[in-house]
């Protein structure tokens, strides 16, 4: 769940804003482990008749029947069928046909009516996007509507949460308003952004059509008419403001109660309301959405955004003729089709509308396979968050912990000699001031860096207070686990630099601080621009594979624009939701230079020429899954010679529910996570314009293109046969590479013709995990393996095993061993976690052996997650002899335990104290700094209880730094308990899920 930090009072012109994720609830049947979903009181009823952008004029059994008149025919409404590649909702045609499904929907409510016994009005009903009315039934008369002639489908309504000035700059849009390379500067006039949200604060300057808001600009309203709620007095619409509408069950005229609406909107279009301070598309107009309400019943913390509101909302884009949404909405990862999915098929039909739909991609980063609803579907545009030159992702080294990851605030740059190996004070020490809300003593922290816990007042406050007590630096630690860290905005007038470090890393040095152990620390900072925000939701795709995603990314990170409540308010947020409008203004300007362009096209430009190579994380290259195609240049779109078509029936045709394949699509990005040795791929791409093209390929992995060079004129196409060879030496990571489409004008541009750009096609693939085979019995399975590795991650192979319940499986303890047999024996390093399911009689452990040719003592750390109070025991056996080196007490949550001690074997082992069971986990590390040959030797066990009413009853982690044979044995021995768990079954995979061997195929 997101929370938003306000200044004090509202008439500040400067708020203080945190916003990096509104978990976002689909309500559809519940997820085994997601959150139950949220629901609303309307009912949304689909009526069997195509909606005017799907009616093919093929449906017999429409043609001359219908409340239209004996002997109506209808024309095809669907722009395909007609190859429009923009949707006139005036057109006659369209027209005739809407009007017939306004009838037939009259006749519907009607009907249902009398089936249920009372008269009934629509709350809302749309005829292009889809064929459906809003009512406001009860449970039981929507399964009495269920059953009526004409009901395709009847749901209830969903309800979805909102996501959270020189993001345009860096995004190439002042590049573009300014104009060269024989390119017109535009700044997005004649356009007309939709923004689906909150709601507008119609009173800002960034949405005035005032002169002196504009920068003497005169707008003019390209619709003719002021729309919506304009209509009314009090909703002071503009030639600028072109249109309000709210379709909420809380209207409030469309007014943003919540912000977040009108910081979305500013980023995409406002007005420079303040000096070098404008949106993407400073000249473009406005038609806000609102479709959320500012509280959402069950959580007072949460905007709630209205499934309902949504598709009106989305039909009322069509009928208003806009050149882009903007839908900074979403929800958290799930399993779901797209194909399925009521409002993500909308989508499409938008799309065939000739509409471009951008939406944000999640806020559930850096966690793989994360990003959110409706973006993983492959015909919408998913716009993950980077840092400009604030809010970025960096480390500190502190002294007896070593490196940590932080999340630098928006005020001055931490870098220089004056911040390293400073000591560091603790803000609890000084009248228990740890939240820094107060005032400080004087010099309470000269020559010292301040360590704060976030809460009860602004960054900005915390930060002025360290400074006056003589800070060099301030640390804050996050008052919550999720997300872990955050961008503190708000800090611009601050003096000295400051960072965000999460909860357990905070407390871990507020501990070490409090002991009396002088602590030091150095800030590293590298790039600031670029990184990937560490909220940002990453790929893969989840349910649609073979599909780049996020698209794209933009700045998202501490981005300044418009507020609430007045004319003047400014706020730092963070989120994808603040990506996504630099990308929807972006696209304004596209269409203002051609406005031919389909959302295929303009899509299509903005991947392909998007800069990867300066987008990182933590100083290391981003891959596609980070990244998507790169950081949008719209500068650099605006000159591309060439696009990736697509059509609405390829998209439906590539459902894997019926044998599609999402990754043969026709889209930029080639994804393929089982490459093996080598795998293809083929695209077709279709020339802008007249020109030629040669062929290459660059990146980690091999590529070859057949043709390596072509010739098109504008409007021809040509197919690539693209082959791709993953490189040997970096085990199953994610390859990057890219098939780059080099013009050749590059260097020597044509007098008076826009100079073409290369172009890029982004490439994602993984080798092969390993290798292996399973035996054993049934009760104790058996496997061998070889893994392959990477020598480019800091533990080079990573690998998981994980015990499954089998046929016929029964509770009772077991035990899982892992043993290298390779040459390398000492090559088990770095430390392993196991973790499953405990009761008080049947705990869970692991064993492991610690290693080190000098026979000097080790450092192991312990780190228990129970979600029960229980006893963890560090033994060290040898000979038969047990000998306990720690017992100790836990509560529930997270405890650290660490132990200097001499080679040998050890088991480590966790027991709750509660009879009913728990899950839990232990990480066991060791450090050998300075130790060589050091670490984790010969192999590794677990166990715990297995429990077959779980999918998975426990699971073990290690680490081997170079390629190695392993042995595998699941045991259900009564060696592990008077009571053996039988029919275990067991699986091994690597860092990235690939499955290497598995006992149950």
């Amino acid at each position: 769940m997101l929370h938003t930090l306000k200044a004090p009072t509202a008439s500040m012109r400067y708020l203080s804003v945190l916003i990096c994720l509104l978990a976002l609830i689909l309500a559809l049947p519940a997820l085994a482990d997601g959150p139950e979903p949220r629901y609303g009181n309307r009912w949304i009823v689909k009526l069997v008749d195509a909606p005017t952008l799907e009616f093919t004029g093929t449906n017999l059994a429409l043609q001359g029947a219908g409340s239209a008149g004996a002997g109506a025919f209808f024309e095809a409404t669907a722009p395909a069928m007609r190859g429009e590649t923009r949707f006139d909702v005036e057109a006659p045609h369209v027209q005739a046909y809407a009007q017939f499904l306004q009838d037939r929907q009259a006749d519907f409510l009607a009907d249902a009516g009398r089936a249920l016994g009372r008269a009934l009005a629509a709350d809302g009903a749309f005829h292009h996007v889809a064929n459906g009315l809003v009512l406001s039934i009860t449970a039981a008369e929507a399964e009495r509507l269920r059953t009526l002639p004409g009901v395709a489908q009847v749901f209830r309504e969903e309800l979805f949460h909102l996501e959270l000035a020189k993001g345009p700059r860096l995004i190439g849009a002042r590049a573009l308003n300014d104009g060269g390379n024989q390119l017109p500067g535009v700044k997005g006039e004649g356009m007309v952004v939709g923004v689906i949200d909150s709601g507008i604060n119609w009173d800002h300057r960034a949405f005035s059509a005032n002169t002196a808001d504009s920068g003497g600009y005169v707008f003019q309203n390209p619709r003719g008419q002021q729309l919506g709620l304009c209509s009314r007095a009090d909703v002071p619409c503009n030639n600028k403001l072109i249109g309000v509408f709210d379709f909420t069950d809380d209207s409030t005229r469309g007014q943003d109660t919540d912000g977040h609406g009108t910081h979305v909107a500013a980023i995409a279009v406002a007005n420079e309301w303040a000096p070098g301070q404008a949106g993407v598309a400073p000249r473009a107009n406005l038609i806000s959405y609102r479709v959320c309400v500012e509280q959402d019943p069950d959580d007072p913390d949460a905007g709630t955004c209205q499934g309902a509101a949504m598709v009106q909302a989305i039909e009322q884009a069509i009928i208003d003729r806009v050149d882009v949404v903007n839908f900074s909405i979403g929800s958290p990862p799930r399993t779901w089709s797209p194909w399925t999915d009521t409002i993500a098929r909308l989508v499409l039909n938008l799309r065939d509308a000739g509409i471009t739909f951008v939406t944000s991609g999640g806020n559930s980063g850096p966690d793989p396979s994360t990003v959110s609803w409706p973006a993983e579907a492959p015909w919408v545009f998913a716009v993950g968050a980077s840092t400009t030159e604030s809010c970025a992702d960096g480390q500190i080294q502190i002294q007896n912990l070593g490196s940590r990851a932080v999340t630098y605030g928006s005020g001055p740059n931490a870098s220089g000699p004056d911040l390293n190996n400073v000591l560091v004070r603790r803000g609890g020490d000084f009248d228990g001031n740890f939240l820094g809300c107060q005032s400080f003593p004087a010099g309470a922290f000269d020559n010292a860096v301040a360590l704060l816990e976030r809460g009860q007042c602004t960054f900005e406050t915390k930060v002025n207070n360290a400074a006056a007590a003589g800070a060099r630096a301030v640390l804050v630690f996050n008052n919550e686990n999720n997300p872990p860290r955050l961008c503190m905005a708000g800090l611009d007038n601050t003096t000295i630099p400051s960072a965000m470090l999460s909860r357990t890393h905070g407390l871990e040095l507020n501990g070490l601080v409090n002991s009396g152990a002088p602590q030091r620390v150095t800030f590293i900072r590298d790039n600031l621009a670029d990184q990937v925000a560490g909220f940002s939701s990453r790929g893969p795709s989840a349910n649609v594979a073979g599909v780049m995603k996020p698209n794209v990314v933009a700045p998202g990170a501490g981005i300044q624009a418009a507020f609430i409540p007045g004319a003047q308010d400014v706020a730092g947020l963070s989120g994808t939701s603040m990506a996504s409008p630099h990308v929807a203004g972006a696209i304004a300007l596209l269409r203002q230079l051609n406005p031919g362009m389909s959302p295929a096209m303009i899509t299509s430009v903005l991947e392909t020429t998007a800069e990867s190579a300066p987008v990182t994380i933590g100083g290391a290259p981003a891959n596609v899954f980070d990244r998507g195609a790169g950081r949008i240049r719209v500068d650099l779109a605006a000159r591309a010679g060439l696009y990736l078509g697509q059509s609405r029936a390829g998209f439906l045709a590539a459902n894997p529910a019926n044998g599609g394949d999402p990754g043969s699509l026709n889209l930029p990005g080639l994804i393929n996570e089982n490459c093996g040795n080598s795998c293809t791929f083929t695209r077709t791409v279709t020339a802008l314009r007249a020109g030629s093209w040669t062929v290459s390929g660059e990146g980690q992995a091999g590529v070859s293109v057949s043709p390596s060079s072509f010739s098109l004129q504008a409007g021809e196409s040509q197919t690539l046969q693209i082959s791709v060879t993953p490189a040997g030496n970096v085990g199953t990571s994610l390859q990057r590479g890219a098939v780059v489409l080099t013009p050749p004008n590059v260097s020597a541009p044509v007098p008076g013709q826009v100079p073409l750009v290369p172009q890029r096609l982004p490439i994602g693939v993984r080798g092969s995990a390993g290798s292996g085979s399973v035996g054993g019995t049934a009760d104790e399975p058996t496997g061998q393996a070889s893994l392959n590795v990477d020598p480019a991650q800091s533990c080079p192979g990573f690998f998981v095993l994980r015990t499954h319940p089998g046929e016929n499986s029964q509770p009772g303890r077991f035990g899982a061993e892992i043993l290298l047999t390779g040459e390398a024996r000492r090559t088990l390093q770095g430390g392993l976690n196991f973790g499953g399911r405990a009761t008080a009689d049947i705990g869970g452990f692991s064993a492991f052996s610690i290693a080190n040719r000098t026979g000097e003592d080790q450092i192991v750390e312990l780190t228990l997650e129970a979600g029960a109070p229980g006893r963890m025991r560090l033994e060290r056996r040898s000979g038969g002899e047990r000998v306990t080196i720690r017992d100790v007490a836990v509560p529930g949550g997270q405890t650290r335990v660490t132990e200097t001690v001499p080679p040998g074997f050890y088991v480590v082992s966790f027991n709750p104290t509660r009879s009913d069971s728990t899950n839990f986990s232990v990480a066991a590390l060791t450090r050998f700094t300075d130790r060589p040959g050091g670490g984790f030797q010969g192999g590794a066990v677990f166990g715990g209880y297995h429990d077959p009413t779980r999918s998975t009853t426990g699971f073990a982690g290690f680490c081997i730094a170079e390629p190695q044979d392993v042995e595998i044995s699941v045991l259900s021995s009564p060696t592990y308990g008077s009571s053996a768990a039988r029919g275990l079954e067991f699986s091994l995979s690597d860092r990235d899920g690939i499955v290497v061997i598995d006992s149950r195929d």
